[in-house]
Order: C-alpha cells, then sequence, then structure tokens
C-alpha cells in the first residue's frame, strides 16, 4: 500500500488522528477487532491506519458511506482504471483514500485513488458498483431532506424516498433505515441527529456526551418547528436534481428571485461580484430565519449597500419580498410562502405531530 502509506504521510497529525478516530469507530461498530496502535507517534498511526485499510470490511465501511457526488467520484476511477479526478470530493482526501501525482510528460498534477480502493471494488463483483450508488442515493437523499426539511420521520422520508427515486422495489425500509441510521451516525459534517424515530437537524438539538454515552436532547426550537409545521404536507412537487440542491447542511436553491437581486445589487452599488454574492447569500439566510425589513436592510448597510434614494429602496424591499415569499422554509415543510397559500391542510392541528 505504499501509494497509502505516502498520502498519509503528506497530512499533519490532526488529520492522521481524524483518520484513526474514525476508523476505531467502524471497527467498534463492525465488532471488528483491529489490534492497538503501537504508539500515538504520526508513523505509528499511519502503520495502525495503513493495516486497519487492509481489511476488507473496514475498507468497505468507509467506501459505504457516501454521498452521490462521492459516488461518481469512485465510479468513475474504477470504470476508468483509476484515472484523475479533477473534481473530487473531500470526504475521500480526509479519510486518506486519495493521493496527487505528477506526471512528466504533462508536467502536470492530478489526484487519484489509491490503487488498493479501486482494486477491492473491481474485486468486490460486478453488483457491488450497483449496491454503492444505491447507499449513495439514500445518503443524499435523506441529507437533502433534513435539510429542506428541519425534522422527518422515518417512514416519511422512507416514502418520499421511494416516490423521487422509483427505489422502493430496489430497497427495502429496513435496509433504508440501517443505511440511512449508518450515514447520519458517521458523516458528522452533514449534522443529521436521531430524535423519537426522526431524522432531525442538528440545528434543533444538543448532542451531550457524558461517560462515553452520547444522548440527543431537544431544543426549545424542535418543538417550536414541530409546532409551526403542525399538519402542512411536505413539499416534493421537484425532480431528484433539485432536491439534491439541497444536500448541504445550510444550502438553498439559487431561484430566478435571487439572481435578479444580484443583478440590482451590481448595477446600483460599486462592490465587486464576490461581495454581492455574499451579501445575497445572507440576505437569503435571513428570510429564511424570518428576518423583517428592517433587520435585512440594516445587514445590508453594514455590508455597504446602503443608499438615500427612495426609489432604491423600494425596489431593495421589492426583491426582497420577493425573496420572502418565494424561498422555501422548514415551517412549511418545503413549500414558499407564496406555494402554501394555494394549499388545503388542516391548519388547527398544530401539534398532531408531537
Amino acid at each position: 500500500m505504499a501509494c497509502l502509506k505516502k498520502e498519509l504521510r503528506t497530512k499533519d497529525k490532526k488529520q492522521i488522528e481524524y483518520i484513526y478516530k474514525k476508523i476505531k469507530e467502524y471497527a467498534l461498530l463492525l465488532g471488528q477487532e483491529i489490534g492497538e496502535c503501537d504508539g500515538t507517534s504520526k508513523e505509528s498511526r499511519i502503520e495502525w491506519i495503513e493495516k486497519a485499510y487492509s481489511n476488507g470490511r473496514i475498507l468497505n465501511a468507509v467506501i459505504s458511506d457516501i454521498t452521490i457526488k462521492e459516488f461518481c467520484n469512485i465510479e468513475k476511477a474504477v470504470k476508468f482504471d483509476g484515472c484523475s479526478l479533477y473534481n473530487y470530493n473531500n470526504y475521500w482526501k480526509e479519510m486518506g483514500l486519495l493521493y496527487t501525482r505528477y506526471d512528466d510528460e504533462s508536467d502536470e498534477l492530478s489526484v487519484c485513488f489509491v490503487e488498493d480502493v479501486i482494486s477491492f471494488v473491481k474485486c468486490a463483483g460486478e453488483d457491488y458498483l450497483e449496491k454503492l450508488g444505491l447507499k449513495a442515493a439514500v445518503n443524499s437523499v435523506i441529507s437533502s431532506m433534513v435539510n429542506l426539511y428541519g425534522i422527518i420521520d422515518f417512514k416519511m422520508a422512507y416514502i418520499i424516498f421511494s416516490d423521487l427515486t422509483l427505489l422502493g422495489s430496489k430497497i427495502s425500509y429496513g435496509n433504508f433505515l440501517d443505511i440511512a441510521l449508518r450515514f447520519a451516525d458517521f458523516r458528522e459534517e452533514y449534522d443529521i441527529c436521531i430524535l423519537s424515530d426522526r431524522f432531525v437537524s442538528g440545528d434543533y438539538v444538543e448532542k451531550i456526551v457524558s461517560r462515553g454515552i452520547k444522548r440527543i436532547v431537544p431544543k426549545p426550537a424542535y418543538y417550536e418547528l414541530i409546532c409551526k409545521q403542525g399538519n402542512k404536507p411536505y413539499y416534493t412537487a421537484f425532480s431528484i436534481e433539485k432536491l439534491l440542491c439541497y444536500e448541504s447542511p445550510g444550502s438553498f436553491e439559487i431561484d430566478s428571485f435571487i439572481d435578479d437581486l444580484m443583478c440590482f445589487l451590481s448595477e446600483t452599488f460599486n462592490q465587486t461580484d464576490k461581495v454581492i454574492f455574499e451579501v445575497a447569500d445572507e440576505v437569503c439566510r435571513a428570510c429564511i430565519n424570518d428576518w423583517g425589513i428592517n433587520d435585512i436592510f440594516y445587514l445590508l448597510e453594514n455590508k455597504g449597500f446602503y443608499s438615500k434614494s427612495q426609489k432604491i429602496q423600494k425596489t431593495l424591499v421589492k426583491h426582497i419580498m420577493q425573496i420572502k415569499n418565494n424561498i422555501r422554509l422548514r415551517e412549511n415543510r418545503g413549500y414558499s410562502i407564496n406555494e402554501l397559500r394555494g394549499i388545503s391542510y388542516d391548519n388547527t392541528k398544530y401539534c398532531d405531530n408531537l
């Protein structure tokens, strides 16, 4: 595993400790004995990680907890015999499974999977990649739903997943849960928590670790969101591609109203494109969090977007209200304010899903 060891040696001690910790968690989950590390030095950890990755069950576990984009990386590499990746996801790099190589002929650097990953996937059989793709689909859709809805119970998540992807015949409810629960447990960067048979965004819970035992405790915001959602239906009238716009925590779909705001800011104020994009992002997040117009104007003023012109101020209000009325909200289970106005539901059942 020369390439793996070479890649690991390029990382600092903190990164090595992260990989060491994650592999130990997988070993514990799998009940896999892989022995103790001989020391705490970086080199000792690298030797231990190299040995751990030679265990097929450990490597399979790390490869399996992936998203669709991460699956596309490995699928491409396997199909094209370890080809270079120019758009790769950081997960592979963070787990030490990519390395950088230099091509003398082209005088270029490229990033590739370590040979052992490619060999493992090829030796796993023809249907392994298909199974891996199904797991990735579950993980990406779960992450997207949690980010969009904030809270969703297990059964509804499976129903929406099956309807959107048409994969219900290939993945049973039990298998779906097994995949999603492990992804939530091991991919902490997606901030998915489990509470009362629900997938919950980390925004609404507190994680308490005491004597090695982790507990998930709901914050007041958890109950507030459930009450606001009440008996509203879930928004599902999108393609799978649109849903996946919400895969990363805090992400949202960029629509024409956001583009209109950025165009107006660019034409009206002397600011760089980078600053305009950043402030538009902050305005959108303020709208998602139900900030008032005065608060948003104060935000804009602090960022250098201020004008005494009433015409400019009125136009700004128009753009902000367009975003507020059309951006997807967790309290509306993914519906925008405008969309929800045309939906019939029993709005007297404020807490029927508590």
